[in-house]
């Protein structure tokens, strides 16, 4: 639910994040940058295959914002994120649909 306010404060998701296009990195809530990495696929256990591209920051060791951004169950204390552009897409569709639907 994009729109609960639990979900527009957390600072972790990359939908509360800046995205420069031009040179593909997200700005966290400290602005410091999560800059792509590499591409990696995918394929769950129905045989679909995805691709996602993974956004990393080497600077988040001694943010004060790192325990609200990062997950504990993150070894490296670096904090990292998917994103993959299909779903984006089908998402943005969905919803641009579904909001259609409501103002009638």
């Amino acid at each position: 639910m994009k729109k609960a306010r639990k979900y527009r404060n957390d600072i972790s998701r990359k939908e509360n994040m800046t995205y420069c296009k031009t040179e593909d990195y997200y700005l966290c809530h400290n602005n410091k940058k999560l800059k792509f990495e590499k591409i990696i696929y995918r394929k769950n256990k129905y045989g679909f295959k995805s691709k996602s591209k993974i956004y990393l920051c080497n600077d988040c060791l001694n943010c004060t914002y790192s325990s609200d951004c990062i997950d504990m169950k993150n070894k490296t204390g670096l904090k990292r994120i998917y994103v993959s552009e299909g779903f984006e897409e089908l998402r943005k569709k969905y919803n641009d649909r579904r909001g259609n639907y409501r103002k009638t």
